[in-house]
C-alpha cells in the first residue's frame, strides 16, 4: 500500500492564458478518492522547468493498494476564453504523466447550460486559438472523451472550442420568437 499527495493545477501553467496575460484559476474544486470525498488543501508550487513563479495547486491525499484500482474524481468551475462570438476550455492533462505505469482510464465531461449539438461544439475547424481535441461525443448536455491506457504529454492536453453559452442562449431564444 502507497499513500502519495495529488495535485492538480488551479491555473493553466503551460503558457494557456486568458488572451489578456492572465492565468485564471478555476471555481469549487473538489475531489473524490473512490466515492468518498477528499479533503483538499491549496499549496503554492514552483513552476515547471526553470520558472521561479509559484502557481496554486489543489492538493489532496490518495492511498493506492498493491494491486487494485483506484478511481480518482475532480470536479470545478472553470470561465473559457475567447473572442465573440466563441469561447474555448482547455484541460490539461499532461500532469498524469508523472504517474507510474499508464493512466488506465479517463472519462472527461464537459457539462453545458443547454443542450450540446453541433451547431454549438465548433468540431471541423479552427476558431484562432483553439481547435477541439478529436474523438469526442455528445451525450445530451455533455461533450464527453473517453481514453484508456495512456501516457499524456502535452500533445494530450484537451481543447474545446464552442459557441459562447450567452450567444447560444440568445439563438435559442430568438428560435423561439
Amino acid at each position: 500500500m502507497r499513500k502519495m499527495l495529488v495535485r492538480f493545477p488551479l491555473t493553466f501553467w503551460n503558457g494557456a492564458n486568458d488572451g489578456f496575460g492572465r492565468f485564471p484559476e478555476i471555481k469549487n474544486f473538489a475531489a473524490r478518492v473512490n466515492g468518498r470525498a477528499a479533503p483538499v488543501r491549496r499549496v503554492e508550487v514552483k513552476g515547471p522547468g526553470s520558472s521561479d513563479t509559484s502557481l496554486p495547486w489543489a492538493e489532496f491525499e490518495v492511498t493506492f493498494p498493491t494491486g487494485k484500482d483506484v478511481l480518482v474524481e475532480v470536479s470545478y468551475l472553470t470561465e473559457g476564453v475567447g473572442e465573440y462570438p466563441f469561447i474555448s476550455f482547455k484541460y490539461i492533462l499532461e500532469t498524469g504523466a508523472g504517474w507510474r505505469d499508464s493512466i488506465g482510464e479517463a472519462d472527461l465531461t464537459l457539462r453545458l447550460p443547454y443542450e450540446a449539438n453541433n451547431q454549438n461544439v465548433i468540431f471541423d475547424e479552427q476558431i484562432g486559438w483553439s481547435q477541439t481535441t478529436p474523438g469526442s461525443s455528445l451525450m445530451g448536455r455533455e461533450v464527453q472523451w473517453k481514453f484508456n491506457n495512456f501516457e499524456p504529454s502535452s500533445v494530450d492536453n484537451l481543447e474545446v472550442s464552442l459557441v459562447m453559452p450567452s450567444t447560444w442562449e440568445k439563438v435559442l431564444q430568438d428560435a423561439t420568437i
